[in-house]
């Protein structure tokens, strides 16, 4: 399983970044102890920068397949609906062993829901 983001140009950001959703993903996916890997693309960092993202991603796709096992998840974590779900993550990850559905987040009627819960406890109680 590969969770995929935007991912942040500056590197002491994409690291923050890295370690907030390596946090998430262990809490979704310890019980089914599945291996697991963020990766980042960081398309808006200079073309090197990218390059080295997406081939990061790429090597840890290789690296989790198993030859006669199912190929690797990839989720993107992304919140809209862009280029970037249905264009630019199939484009980057073209030939590799890999199950993946280009939705965003936003779809998802639980992501309302969380945003009103966290609106909610910002509020304070009683608002």
């Amino acid at each position: 399983l590969v969770f995929v983001a935007h991912g942040p140009s500056i590197d002491a950001d994409a690291e923050a970044w890295i370690a907030n959703l390596e946090r998430a993903a262990t809490r979704l996916t310890t019980r089914a102890t599945v291996p697991h890997a963020i990766g980042l693309l960081r398309d808006d960092a200079s073309p090197p920068v990218r390059a080295h993202a997406v081939q990061s991603i790429r090597d840890t796709i290789l690296a989790l397949f198993r030859p006669g096992d199912d190929s690797v998840v990839v989720i993107p974590i992304l919140i809209s609906q862009s280029d970037i779900v249905s264009v630019t993550i199939p484009t980057d990850l073209a030939g590799l062993p890999i199950r993946y559905v280009p939705r965003a987040l936003a779809p998802s009627t639980h992501l309302a829901r969380w945003i009103e819960r966290v609106a909610l406890a910002a509020s304070g109680p009683g608002q």
